[in-house]
């Protein structure tokens, strides 16, 4: 088999047609084998420097846009002592009631009475053989003690004759089972008098605020 049959001629034995150097085609084939142009890194922007002028002409918009607010920064060491002082004067009082006084004021042997009554009476109805035998000397200690308590905020009554958190003034003056056993009986009303049609729902200490009521319109 003749090889040059099958594989063909070579280029150079082709015939080469020679094109004429003012055609067209000539400057495409330059265009074409010129090597292409590729910017320099001098040429481009850098991304960093140009993100940090933006971020500046934003800046300088911000500031232009708000204005700029003296602050006024009082030193650490100087002493303030402009500020009004009370010209007046109160009263002088001839008498000044003891606080045992203000609650016998609120507080008379008449509602006292009441509550010893309604209490030993609950305490009876509850069971007849523990009476209470509540007195009134007995229920203003009870009262004293109770808002005497008030004024520590511990979270149990019980604490106030714990040998750890004792109160002497508490303790001393009442045993804690008595004082229980008074905040467990103590009542204002009679509750077998409670009526079933048109029912007070102050019932229970209706006797209590009715005094309160008059008291505080005669003290005025």
């Amino acid at each position: 088999m003749d090889a040059q049959r099958f594989y063909g001629r070579k280029e150079h034995d082709q015939a080469v047609r020679l094109i004429p150097s003012d055609s067209e085609d000539s400057e495409l084939e330059e265009s074409d084998s010129e090597e292409e142009w590729t910017p320099k890194s001098e040429d481009l922007p850098d991304d960093n420097e140009s993100v940090d002028e933006e971020e500046n002409e934003d800046d300088e918009v911000s500031q232009e846009a708000v204005p700029c607010l003296p602050r006024w920064r009082t030193p650490h060491s100087a002493n303030i002592t402009d500020y009004p002082e009370w010209q007046a004067s109160l009263p002088k009082s001839d008498h000044i009631n003891s606080p045992y006084k203000f609650f016998k004021m609120f507080f008379s042997e008449d509602i006292l009475e009441v509550v010893v009554e309604q209490s030993n009476l609950y305490a009876i109805q509850c069971d007849t053989n523990k009476p209470l035998n509540l007195a009134k000397k007995e229920l203003e200690q009870f009262m004293g003690t109770a808002v005497y308590m008030s004024l520590f905020g511990l979270p149990g009554t019980r604490m106030f004759w714990n040998k750890a958190t004792r109160v002497s003034q508490v303790a001393d003056t009442m045993a804690l089972n008595r004082w229980e056993l008074i905040k467990k009986s103590l009542h204002f009303n009679n509750n077998e008098m409670r009526q079933r049609e048109n029912i007070d729902p102050l019932h229970k200490i209706r006797p209590l605020v009715t005094y309160l009521k008059a008291a505080d319109n005669t003290n005025e």
